[in-house]
């Protein structure tokens, strides 16, 4: 009988399985998920290349061309959807631009290793037009500048600080509103 029990529990224990202290984090399993992609850009350097996304679960990822693996992703507040992301090199760092919120907060994020480098409101009052966000020349001296459209107007903020440069409304009786930068 005691040669029985010691028989099923040598059985048993071939069946245990579980992780070394080393391999917690190489080894664990779980499926990651950005959900379904609602717009790309693609980015080519001399070390990798990405495409970055914006997905209908409000994440902003970049994913390996060849395997598709996730490099990095950020979720952004499930009230606040994405309206638009861009890449931008400031500084001779490459960003992704981001407009969320109908144009209400622009984000700006590494595109290394997607931490986000500053972040700020836009100050909308009125919704109206379109929302769009273009790469500029440098205005202030410290790297590229961001322009965008959101709430009917127009400004552009340094790519660098986020700092509000220059702000533009059309006249208040001007019937047509704003809808793509160009």
């Amino acid at each position: 009988m005691q040669w029985t029990s010691v028989a099923l529990l040598l059985a048993f224990l071939s069946c245990v399985s579980s992780l070394f202290e080393d391999q917690a984090g190489a080894n664990d399993f779980h499926l990651e998920n950005i959900g379904q992609v609602k717009g790309a850009f693609f980015a080519t350097d001399s070390k990798s290349k990405r495409v970055f996304v914006y997905t209908d679960l409000n994440a902003i990822a970049a994913l390996d061309v060849w395997t598709g693996d996730i490099i990095w992703r950020q979720f952004l507040p499930e009230d606040e959807q994405i309206d638009l992301i861009r890449i931008s090199s400031v500084g001779g760092s490459k960003t992704l631009v981001s407009l969320s919120g109908g144009g209400k907060i622009i984000r700006v994020f590494s595109m290394v290793n997607g931490d986000l480098l500053w972040d700020d409101s836009t100050q909308c009052k009125v919704m109206a037009g379109g929302v769009d966000a273009v790469i500029v020349r440098d205005a202030d001296g410290d790297a590229e500048d961001v322009a965008l459209l959101a709430c009917g107007e127009v400004q552009v903020r340094s790519g660098q600080s986020g700092k509000l440069l220059w702000r533009w409304s059309p006249a208040a009786d001007d019937a047509a509103p704003l809808a793509r930068l160009l």
